[in-house]
């Protein structure tokens, strides 16, 4: 599993539902509905689509295959779903190229800011293998690999994440998730990351309470832009809890190049603010 350069994300669809509902196969996850929901995303002209964790039971009775994940699609290049449900000890995820036959597969290293020293810094190694074109996925609670200091509002980054995001010409990091995640510094931390013109993007399945009535944000340049995603119905009959989310293409997604090769201009009339 290498980084691969020939597919930059450009414009993206974040996919939610509510993971209490059981589908006809009595699974609680997205395999009977993803090619209804493919097919709504390509129709929007997307080329990537991120869905929020607990995706594709493993037990699903719907193979899980290149035919399956693309079928006739003209637009949709990237699929980014996790293999396994609640009880499921070993979660995967599986990152689905059209250009590619089998999937690339990455497991989450830790989950809390506690989480031993090595586990994070397994993390970081893991980071070329996390790279897709100008994307990086962080799984679920590896968006912990920095500390928010509440006392100066400043962070402790002692892996330097966001000097490997620059550095490796990161411009959207994919960070999808199995549940709300309800600390007030995880969005200070969405925030950090998406510094200088890059894209942060979450979602999460519904259904935990006391959640945001949004399973999703969107952070681009420290800002939280999330209001400036469109929803689609993907319209299947008895699941009106499956939500669909386009997120603005922006400039900067459509670029994969180290931004120390670049000089910054910032001026008033600049980004999407």
């Amino acid at each position: 599993m290498t980084e691969q350069k020939s597919f930059n994300v450009k414009k993206v669809a974040v996919v939610s539902h509510n993971y209490n509902l059981s589908n006809s196969h009595g699974h609680q996850d997205f395999a009977e509905h993803t090619s209804r929901i493919h097919s709504v995303c390509d129709g929007e002209w997307c080329d990537t689509l991120l869905y929020s964790l607990f995706t594709w039971d493993e037990n699903s009775p719907i193979r899980r295959n290149h035919q399956t994940i693309f079928g006739e699609l003209k637009n949709v290049r990237c699929v980014i779903l996790e293999v396994g449900n609640k009880k499921t000890p070993n979660k995967f995820v599986e990152v689905w190229l059209k250009e590619e036959e089998r999937p690339r597969i990455m497991s989450q290293c830790f989950a809390k800011s506690s989480d031993l020293y090595e586990r994070k810094r397994d993390f970081i190694r893991s980071i070329p293998k996390r790279i897709v074109g100008n994307a990086l996925i962080a799984i679920c609670g590896e968006s912990n690999i920095v500390n928010y200091i509440p006392s100066n509002g400043n962070f402790r980054d002692e892996f330097a994440f966001n000097g490997e995001l620059e550095a490796r010409g990161v411009r959207v990091v994919f960070n999808p998730l199995h549940d709300y995640m309800r600390r007030h510094e995880m969005k200070k931390k969405r925030a950090y990351y998406s510094r200088n013109q890059r894209l942060v993007i979450t979602v999460w399945n519904m259904g935990r309470g006391r959640e945001s009535s949004i399973p999703w944000t969107v952070f681009y340049n420290e800002a939280n832009i999330t209001t400036q995603v469109r929803e689609v119905l993907p319209q299947i009959k008895g699941r009106l809890d499956i939500r669909i989310g386009i997120v603005p293409a922006l400039p900067v997604m459509t670029s994969g190049y180290a931004r120390s090769a670049v000089i910054l201009r910032k001026t008033a009339n600049e980004g999407v603010l």
